[in-house]
């Protein structure tokens, strides 16, 4: 017994048709003033909740607070 495939392009793609993940490249290019802006010593102490993460790390003997 013969299978019939389930298109004619199906068949002649053998399979790549289905592509689960991009291809990975350079995407991520890092901007130090960017990540001192967000995540530096200066932008926790701004808020709140930027303060008590700054206290978190002294109580635990970080020896870097942030960027």
């Amino acid at each position: 017994m013969t299978t019939v495939p389930a298109s004619p392009l199906a068949s002649l793609l053998g399979g790549l048709m289905q592509k689960r993940f991009k291809a990975r490249g350079n995407s991520y290019q890092p901007s130090t003033l960017l990540r001192k802006r967000r995540c530096g010593f200066l932008a926790r102490m701004r808020s709140k909740s930027g303060r008590k993460i700054i206290e978190r790390r002294k109580a635990k003997g970080r020896y870097y607070l942030s960027h």
